[in-house]
């Protein structure tokens, strides 16, 4: 029993799986990082596949504004789905000059204007972005959409998101991408 040292369950001169090769020894060892391997993989994979959603100015103003008919619907979605979210650059200054013309009609009442966003992704509207959807020749597929709308779906048929938004007007594309419409939810406050 010296020999062993005490271990009698894993004494290598009584164990076979221990003899001869040491290749035996790695085996195990490698199928483990193998599998290790694997498993980092498939979280990756899941990280990168994560679902991203495309807010559109009608949403960011459902979320912002307290007055909105789509307000509950808004921030119910944004609050559920805040890691996920994607804004192009245009949607800032697109909600921004729009909230600024309803606080001086006074229909806006909410988010303030020093509101920031933190680690929200935003999408450049680029010369590279205009060539790759040209190129693709994505604009044809939305012949009915112009100005903001035409890229919002462009950014979403490209990019493989799903665009967010509480307009009507998309009723159209929704076999073509990935869609969701807060609009469905909206009770007009009295």
């Amino acid at each position: 029993m010296a020999e062993c040292g005490g271990l009698e369950n894993r004494c290598p001169a009584r164990d076979r799986r221990f003899e001869s090769s040491s290749l035996r020894l790695r085996t195990p060892k490698l199928k483990l990082w193998r599998a290790s391997a694997d498993n980092v993989r498939q979280v990756i994979l899941k990280i990168t596949t994560m679902q991203k959603y495309l807010i559109d100015n009608s949403v960011l103003h459902g979320y912002a504004n307290t007055e909105d008919c789509h307000h509950k619907a808004c921030t119910d979605f944004v609050q559920k789905h805040d890691n996920e979210l994607v804004f192009l650059v245009h949607t800032l200054f697109e909600f921004k000059a729009s909230r600024e013309h309803r606080l001086l009609q006074g229909t806006f009442t909410g988010l303030l204007g020093g509101h920031q966003w933190k680690n929200i992704p935003l999408v450049e509207t680029s010369q590279k972005l205009f060539n790759d959807l040209q190129n693709q020749n994505i604009f044809i597929k939305f012949k009915k959409l112009k100005g903001a709308d035409l890229l919002y779906a462009c950014v979403t048929d490209i990019s493989n998101y799903t665009l967010v938004t509480c307009d009507s007007h998309f009723n159209a594309y929704k076999d073509v991408i990935g869609l969701i419409q807060l609009n469905k939810t909206c009770i007009k406050q009295i």
